[in-house]
């Protein structure tokens, strides 16, 4: 009986080994599954975040590409208005031009008119200057 007694105390001292053992590994996993879990968590909560940012920057994105289509119609307004503006100073500059050719030939033409007509006043007045010249005797006597 001793014999079985100290082959059964073995077996319970094996036994309780082996349980301390197994509770042991079961701590392990635990304390593994614990850590991997709270990695899993960590994981998943960066994926979120990660997710979210890219939702905000898809967000920012669309509205670059929205403000860039605006800034691209401002452009292209600018661009139409700029070479209407310099169409429009060309034809100033082209009628500029005529409308001074027309004011120099309707100025010379007046100018012109004025001299034969400043000629022809001097001419009257030399011959009234002539007349008053002439003595007093020949005017009565031209004037009866």
């Amino acid at each position: 009986m001793e014999g079985e007694r100290d082959h059964l105390a073995e077996e319970l001292d094996a036994a309780q080994a082996a349980r301390a053992e197994a509770d042991e590994r079961a701590r392990g996993a635990v304390e593994r599954v614990t850590a991997e879990t709270t990695r899993a968590d960590r994981a998943e909560q960066a994926a979120t975040a990660a997710r979210e940012q890219v939702d905000v920057a898809r967000g920012k994105v669309d509205e670059l590409r929205e403000q860039v289509g605006e800034l691209r119609a401002a452009e292209a307004t600018a661009r139409a208005e700029r070479d209407a503006v310099r169409a429009e100073v060309e034809r100033e500059r082209s009628h500029g031009e005529q409308r001074l050719t027309d004011l120099r030939t309707s100025f010379g033409e007046q100018l012109d008119e004025l001299r034969t007509e400043r000629s022809g006043l001097q001419a009257q007045v030399d011959q009234l200057r002539a007349a008053a010249s002439k003595p007093k005797t020949q005017r009565k006597t031209q004037g009866e």
